[in-house]
């Protein structure tokens, strides 16, 4: 599983491959979380936070679909961490923590996406 500690710093070339398996494996299994964490350790450590952001929103829904939205609610809390400025994960947080019947969480997290606007 991916740590998103960064303790685990590869050469440029080793992250290039490891990219190109990590894709091959989302290619052929869009639900495998373990490639997606993986994903977002190798672009966090490409300095792509946007893109990083991005696979831990598609992380939280594959969980959500799965059934598991506590799950989501910890990838969730890393994109919040990433990019608290960001309303749409805010209200993504939200949803999730409603699902989970958590409503001060959720009215939280949407207080906190209508500030930022």
């Amino acid at each position: 599983m991916a740590t998103g500690s960064g303790s685990e710093q590869l050469s440029k070339a080793d992250r290039k491959r490891m990219f190109s398996t990590t894709m091959a494996v989302i290619q052929e299994d869009p639900t495998d979380v373990r490639a997606r964490l993986q994903l977002v350790d190798l672009l966090q450590q490409d300095g792509r936070t946007d893109d990083a952001i991005e696979e831990l929103l598609r992380t939280a829904a594959v969980y959500v679909d799965r059934g598991v939205p506590i799950k989501a609610v910890a990838v969730l809390r890393q994109a919040v961490k990433l990019a608290p400025e960001r309303a749409d994960v805010r209200v993504t947080y939200g949803e999730v923590f409603e699902k989970l019947r958590m409503v001060d969480d959720a009215a939280r997290q949407y207080r906190d996406a209508v500030d930022l606007f």
